[in-house]
């Protein structure tokens, strides 16, 4: 095919574009080591995804069409990561992903092997923008994957996804396509799920860090015998929680649990000389047994 030599200007300054922008967003070396030169061009049914603009959660709620320069007779693995989360100033969950598709003869993604579900953006609350970054990679033949099969409505195993480590796993090389948008927190939110309300009660009230530095994926159910539950930071009474309750969490066969109730504010959240107060600490907790009651009580 012959191309007149203006044309070929405008092509090389717009695969430039790509690589320059996902090294100023800093996309290289959050996320990937060398940006791909030419663009996946994602779609949404309320916007474009132009090289880091910004759109909304409320825009992206939907799966968008991503097409890229293919060769029909090849398969190709489609990322849509997160490495933000939950907040580009505290990455604890880098990356979290949000679709994984694999096994994509060409650019027909529909007859692709779905490894994860497609989930829209869903910044917390007053974490400011978010980069959602798409890469394509070229696979080197059609190729078994052992990961999990994720619906589009669980959260397990999404956070402190490398997509590195994936593509250097299956012997990807680098990207070959790619694109990425910004987004933070508006109205609409997927699900509340998928980072978690006991994530953002927990940042929001300073828990991370002033006690730990990662906030858990998953919140553990906390019933007091009088009805009172504990729920992301909701206010109770010393007489609601004079007697121990029963903590149940998702548990893995074989494993063995510790629990722990602590005060970093005593004496005073604005004096915390004290923290942190300990109040309980249950340990070797076996697997399945989800009423925190073990062989070992070490604070009553």
């Amino acid at each position: 095919m012959r191309v007149a030599v203006g044309q070929l200007i405008i092509i090389k300054r717009l695969l430039s574009v790509l690589q320059r922008a996902m090294i100023k967003d800093y996309i290289v070396p959050d996320v990937i080591d060398h940006a791909p030169i030419n663009f996946a061009y994602v779609m949404y049914d309320n916007g474009l995804v132009d090289c880091g603009n910004e759109l909304t959660p409320t825009d992206v709620k939907s799966c968008p069409s991503v097409t890229w320069m293919s060769r029909d007779t090849h398969y190709y693995t489609l990322c849509m990561t997160d490495p933000d989360a939950p907040s580009r100033k505290n990455p604890v969950y880098r990356e979290w992903h949000h679709w994984l598709m694999v096994n994509i003869p060409g650019s027909s993604i529909s007859l692709g092997e779905t490894l994860s579900e497609y989930i829209g953006s869903a910044p917390p609350e007053g974490t400011g923008l978010h980069r959602y970054v798409f890469l394509v990679y070229e696979q080197p033949k059609k190729l078994a994957f052992d990961e999990e099969r994720l619906c589009n409505t669980s959260a397990h195993n999404r956070a402190k996804f490398k997509i590195k480590k994936f593509a250097d796993k299956y012997r990807l090389g680098n990207p070959i396509a790619g694109n990425y948008f910004m987004a933070k927190y508006d109205a609409f939110r997927f699900s509340a799920r998928f980072y978690g309300l006991i994530t953002e009660a927990m940042i929001k009230q300073g828990v991370v860090p002033d006690v730990i530095d990662c906030p858990p994926e998953e919140r553990a159910e906390i019933n007091y015998d009088n009805g009172v539950t504990v729920r992301d930071g909701n206010i109770l009474t010393p007489t609601q929680v004079k007697r121990a309750p029963i903590v149940k969490w998702t548990t893995v066969c074989g494993c063995f649990y510790t629990v722990c109730m602590i005060d970093p504010d005593a004496p005073s959240r604005a004096k915390p000389e004290l923290r942190e107060w300990q109040h309980w600490l249950v340990v070797n907790i076996p697997s399945g047994k989800v009423r925190a009651v073990s062989p070992v009580t070490l604070t009553e």
